[in-house]
């Protein structure tokens, strides 16, 4: 049966009657405070430290082994990052190598469209050339107004050389910006390259 404060008390007030106050005081100093069943001992004590002693080496153990794995699998995960990443950079340095031969390619014939039309146009201005003074020799004998209409269509021959001249080289600038574009996007991409992938 439990013993509660108020049983206590009873105790005490009955012992103060039977025995005084001073002897009731240290009968009660003698009787615990609480349920015997309640109260450590020093064994109990020592085989509960042991018990947390081998529940902590066992979690400790645990955490050990799971480190381990752990650290296996960041090994595992690692060399293949590092194996995908020496692949991607193979492929890169391929794809650039591909990119940069069709840009010579591109480069090379648009170089040998653009000689080609600059040979067509100087064949077409001498043949234009020889043309008009064809034509100037034969009206120099003319009428005024026939030197006037030839003046005339002389300007209008020359404002025609002029916009093919300037399509020219409009054409020619345009290309040659391509060209720069080009080189300039392939050294960004070998730059990038590099970078990345140290």
């Amino acid at each position: 049966m439990a013993i509660d404060e108020s049983k206590r008390q009873d105790l005490y007030l009955a012992a103060t009657e039977k025995f005084g106050r001073k002897e009731a005081d240290t009968l009660m100093t003698l009787l615990p405070t609480s349920i015997w069943e309640d109260v450590a001992t020093k064994t109990d004590l020592e085989l509960h430290s042991a018990l947390l002693k081998i529940q902590f080496n066992e979690v400790h153990n645990d955490l050990r082994t799971e480190i381990r794995g752990v650290r296996t699998e960041l090994k595992g995960d690692i060399a293949s990052l590092r194996g995908e990443i020496t692949s991607l950079r193979g492929e890169l340095k391929g794809d650039i190598a591909d990119l940069r031969s069709e840009l010579k390619g591109d480069i090379a014939a648009l170089n040998g469209g653009l000689a080609s039309l600059r040979t067509e146009l100087k064949g077409d201005i001498a043949d234009l050339r020889a043309e008009l003074k064809g034509d100037i020799a034969d009206l120099n004998g003319g009428l005024a107004s026939v030197r006037t209409e030839l003046k005339g269509d002389i300007a209008d021959v020359r404002l025609e050389v002029a916009e093919l001249r300037t399509e020219m080289h409009q054409m020619f600038r345009k290309n040659y910006m391509v060209m720069i574009s080009a080189i300039f996007a392939i050294n960004s991409l070998f730059f990038a390259a590099t970078k990345f992938w140290g």
